[in-house]
Parts: C-alpha cells; structure tokens; sequence
C-alpha cells in the first residue's frame, strides 16, 4: 500500500490521499491492539483495594531510623558509582547492579534484600545518580557514551562540527574549559 518505489504509483490506496505514505506497521499494531484492550474492558468492573490509598505527606518522608540507616550506603553507592562511571560505556544501569551486589555483601541481614530494605534502595539509587555526572567524563575525553542521555549529547556535538575525544582540548578549548 502506498507509493510504489521504483515507478512512483500509487498502490492499493483506493483514491485516499492520506495511504499515499503507506500505513505504519507499528502504529496499525499498537492501534489494534489498544482498541481491542479497550474494547474488553470497558464495561467491566473490579475492587479497588482501599488499604494503602490514605497516604498522607508524613508517610512520605523516611523516618529518623530509616535516615541513620540510608547515609552509609548513600555514601558507598556514591563512591561505587563515581568508579563505574570513569569507565567508559558502563553508564548507570551497570552502577546499580554493582552497588546492590555490594550493599547486600556488606549488610548484616542480606536475606532481607528485595523487601524494599531501605539500604538496598539508596545505594543503588546513589551509584545512579553519581554515576550520571561522571558519565560526562569519557564521554567529552573519549568519545565513548555510557548512557542513552550522553549519546543524545555526543550527537548534538557531532551536528554542530565538534567530535569529543582526545583532540577536543586542542580544538576547541573553550568548549572543552566550559
């Protein structure tokens, strides 16, 4: 359906200008099977459980406890994700991984893990969020992204005329010092 490529005709398109440029396989799909979702549930009714719906702003926030506990291994999720992200190409999901293993190597009660622990929840989400930052460094230095943001990055320098890598200092100090 649509235009053909070689001759330029117009193909199984039955007089409609809009099947001039071909139907999306994936938006057909996604569309059918959205409908048909739809279709199946709309009428149907199902109990909400009511239990954990009256959470006010206090339940929120970690309790003194939960913080005591949280600081050290905010601090070596920190220091494992600063590491991991020196490396080039690892990226944040490889510090998260690395940060857990090791917070739960180095926890008293490691069979406790994967029940929402608060150690086994702020390590990993501080290896992430320090490995975020240091991704920039391979990535200006060696050209080499660690993560989808930094390609996106790489790539917008790329557009622009400026390549990161070893020759960035040379070639455009003022963008490499800013």
């Amino acid at each position: 359906m649509g235009t053909d490529v070689e001759t330029g005709t117009e193909r199984f398109t039955l007089g409609i200008p809009n099947l001039l440029d071909d139907i999306e396989l994936v938006g057909l799909a996604l569309g059918l099977f959205g409908i048909a979702e739809f279709m199946k549930s709309v009428n149907q009714y199902s109990e909400v459980n009511t239990r954990y719906s009256n959470v006010g702003l206090r339940d929120l926030r970690p309790s003194r406890d939960e913080l005591r506990r949280s600081i050290p291994a905010m601090l070596r999720g920190t220091i494992i994700g600063s590491l991991c992200s020196l490396i080039p190409g690892t990226g944040p999901t490889i510090a998260s991984f690395i940060s857990y293993a090791a917070e739960k190597k180095v926890s008293m009660t490691p069979e406790k893990f994967g029940t929402g622990m608060i150690e086994g929840v702020a390590c990993p989400e501080a290896s992430t969020h320090s490995s975020v930052q240091g991704d920039f460094i391979p990535t200006m230095s060696l050209g080499i992204p660690g993560d989808a943001v930094m390609a996106l990055i790489l790539g917008a320098l790329m557009i622009q005329g400026i390549v990161p890598g070893p020759q960035l200092i040379k070639e455009h100090p003022d963008i490499f010092w800013v």
